[in-house]
């Protein structure tokens, strides 16, 4: 196979991360990286061996001959930059959440589509070992229809006006940078829910520093979900099944380790371990899906995108979330 030529807009903290596991897949790697800041972008390549370096997004993607571009910027930037990949004729993986709201997905999803380009929001535990083998084991009915999930994710941030975490203009707030993973969680288990009730504690800057949501479904399931940046919380997952229920301990989100707990008290503890940041699963899916001439995962589809984004807009709706991108949002 053709080896698959990756450049990455955004050499920050979680392109680090994303960039060290193609050390771990063989004959594969990242052409080019670009960074408004030239400097940032010499080290990032010196780093990782790159072929090549930018100051400007735009130059890299008409001068390098790229599959796909891996985009790891603040959230505020998604949009903007998936649009010019795409435009481009360049498949995007984009850091999550893909957009602010989901008229900007609409857009994109639209383009990947004319286009037909590969395009996925880069939810990247559902490729872990985990996962596929929780997922595996619920399908087979290991503990029988899944009636509830219960998932927190949170942790203790001071509070900086000029940090991406609570900056406006950035996308700040837990909702969108965390909240994302226990409300993914309870959509693979749960589908679509039918009502959803929210509430959220807010900063000054009118972004959200916590937020609690229980959601309900036409199964009569229901999930409660939890995220915060002022709080250190225990970063567990449970799903709860008719006949046992899965306990992924902390941080569940990259557990390697996961329990069952059958109706007759029995205990069962899987571990599934890998080396480095577990972002190669992600990876080799993505590049499956280039070779097949695909333009969605059928792990990650664009309806999973939208409906994840639709809720977020209705948690935010209901906690008076509000981010600039929204007096744009047509929706």
């Amino acid at each position: 196979m053709v080896p698959i030529r990756w450049g990455i807009i955004a050499p920050g903290r979680i392109a680090n991360k994303f960039a060290s596991d193609f050390s771990l897949i063989h004959n594969h790697s990242i052409t080019s990286v670009a960074s408004k800041n030239i400097e940032r972008a010499r080290m990032f390549a010196d780093k990782f061996n790159l072929y090549s370096f930018y100051g400007d997004y735009r130059e890299m993607l008409i001068k390098e001959k790229l599959d796909v571009v891996y985009i790891a910027s603040p959230h505020s930037f998604h949009f903007e930059q998936a649009k010019m990949c795409l435009e481009m004729g360049v498949s995007v993986l984009c850091e999550k959440p893909v957009t602010i709201h989901s008229g900007q997905l609409k857009q994109l999803l639209t383009l990947a589509a004319e286009k037909r380009l590969f395009f996925m929001e880069a939810l990247w535990t559902v490729f872990l070992p985990t996962y596929t083998q929780i997922f595996e084991r619920i399908q087979r009915g290991d503990i029988g229809s899944v009636i509830c999930v219960k998932a927190d994710f949170g942790f203790q941030m001071p509070f900086d006006q000029d940090s991406r975490l609570f900056n406006p203009s950035l996308g700040g707030g837990s909702l969108l940078d965390i909240g994302i993973y226990p409300l993914l969680l309870a959509t693979l288990n749960l589908g679509y829910p039918e009502e959803i009730k929210a509430l959220a504690s807010l900063t000054e800057l009118q972004v959200d520093d916590e937020i609690v949501a229980i959601l309900k479904y036409k199964n009569r399931g229901l999930a409660q979900i939890q995220s915060t940046i002022r709080a250190n919380t225990r970063t567990e997952a449970f799903i709860y099944g008719e006949n046992g229920s899965i306990w992924v301990p902390n941080r569940w989100i990259d557990s390697q380790k996961f329990y069952v707990l059958k109706s007759d008290a029995q205990v069962e503890l899987i571990h599934s371990p890998w080396k480095g940041f577990g972002y190669q699963f992600q990876i080799l899916a993505v590049e499956k899906c280039l070779a097949q001439g695909l333009i969605e995962n059928p792990l990650v589809p664009h309806s999973l995108s939208l409906q994840l984004m639709n809720q977020m807009d209705e948690i935010r709706k209901q906690t008076g979330i509000i981010y600039p991108e929204d007096a744009f949002n047509i929706e």
